[in-house]
């Protein structure tokens, strides 16, 4: 004995889920970007205060994760003797350093990335 399910709307369902998140992807990433910018932004700002880093602040980047929801920020090693910039923030091995604030931009923007993908998100479903 054999039984046929109709599986097609379960199909189409999982058609319009991989869809949305698509458009969920595309709607919010604008807003993680700027984001991402503005918390380089912020650290770099941090390290220009110091003379004696100033140089290396470009070194800061940001990058979009592959999954293009995500965005890493941080020191690119090759640029400017980026590697010295976790001193500034983590302190030295000898003492010193450790000065930099990696909470405070990152906190800042996370509310301002909130209050804008939420729009994003509700604007989509619309």
């Amino acid at each position: 004995m054999s039984a046929h399910i109709d599986d097609s709307e379960l199909r189409a369902f999982a058609d319009e889920l991989g869809v949305a998140a698509s458009q969920v992807k595309d709607a919010v990433r604008p807003t993680l970007l700027v984001a991402g910018r503005k918390v380089r932004d912020g650290y770099r700002d941090q390290v220009r205060g110091d003379s004696r880093l100033r140089a290396i602040a470009p070194s800061i980047t940001y990058d979009v994760v592959d999954d293009g929801m995500s965005v890493e920020i941080g020191p690119d090693r090759q640029r400017h003797r980026g590697a010295g910039l976790a001193g500034f923030f983590h302190g030295w091995p000898g003492g010193g350093g450790g000065q930099g604030d990696l909470d405070g931009p990152l906190e800042a923007e996370s509310q301002v990335l909130g209050r804008y993908a939420s729009e994003a998100l509700r604007d989509l479903l619309r």
